[in-house]
């Protein structure tokens, strides 16, 4: 007999009463906001709307690699990213959606960090939703299509195999309009180019507005981003990689205030190589 109590099982007849962690089934209904690491081989189930973060927003001071991506900006990514990811959860609660964050398998914002296991993946950004009050859904795998994730019936996987750990992106999505789901990103990828890291920027004008983040704060996230991109595939140059998308799911005001932080970034990078 198996017994739900606060959403623990309790399986009297396998384990004898033992109390273990598995979670309880959830059912979303219509699209559901997921904060997704930027990775360009994450895949999308057809109910997500995907919010992208470097590491999901995931941070370890004073561990790994210092060069690609020194203390003092895991602080400031720490600070934006957690002020992107609440403020991403009130809109998505506002609107009547709901919002939730993940990890994934061979995440390499993590393995940076010196946070590779997926226990520690998994545990570290669990610490983090918690502090953030926001919903930590569970683990992306490594599979042919999308799976559901957290025993629910959100869908994502990542399909580059987990013996292979090259980026082949060749540029960066800044979303600015409310996400992007998977047909949204194969329309976009449709020209041949070549796959994309998914950064959102939905939100970020809006706190900059609002007094919770500087525009300096701001602009240092998002070349962060291009950055870290630059640091890891090959196919990006970080002068030229990126590219804006708009959904069309916020207002005119929002988007445009969002793209010009956009344009403000790459003209700080354009001056900086002048």
């Amino acid at each position: 007999m198996v017994v739900i109590e606060r959403g623990r099982v309790i399986d009297e007849l396998a384990e004898g009463g033992v109390v273990t962690d598995k979670q309880e089934r959830r059912e979303f209904g219509g699209k559901v906001w997921v904060a997704v690491c930027m990775d360009e081989d994450l895949d999308y189930g057809s109910n997500v709307i995907a919010y992208g973060v470097v590491a999901s927003g995931i941070t370890r001071l004073k561990t790994g690699n210092q060069k690609l991506l020194p203390d003092a900006k895991r602080v400031m990514l720490s600070k934006v990213s957690g002020v992107v990811i609440g403020r991403l959860a009130l809109q998505a609660e506002k609107e009547g959606g709901k919002f939730v964050v993940t990890s994934h398998v061979g995440c390499g914002g993590g393995a940076a960090q010196e946070i590779k296991t997926t226990e520690d993946l998994e545990a570290t950004t669990k610490a983090m939703c918690e502090g953030l009050d926001v919903e930590y859904l569970g683990h992306i795998p490594h599979a042919a299509e999308p799976v559901e994730v957290g025993n629910s019936n959100v869908c994502l996987h990542i399909g580059r195999p987990e013996s292979e750990h090259h980026h082949g992106a060749r540029r960066v999505i800044f979303t600015v309009g409310g996400g992007i789901t998977e047909e949204e990103l194969q329309q976009l990828e449709s020209d041949g180019y070549g796959d994309g890291f998914i950064v959102s920027v939905d939100v970020l004008a809006g706190a900059v507005a609002e007094g919770e983040l500087t525009e300096e704060e701001a602009l240092d996230y998002l070349e962060l981003h291009l950055d870290i991109a630059d640091g890891i595939a090959d196919g990006i140059v970080k002068d030229s990689a990126a590219r804006v998308f708009d959904a069309g799911r916020l207002d005119k005001e929002r988007v445009a205030a969002n793209k010009a932080l956009v344009e403000k970034m790459l003209e700080r990078i354009e001056a900086a190589v002048a």
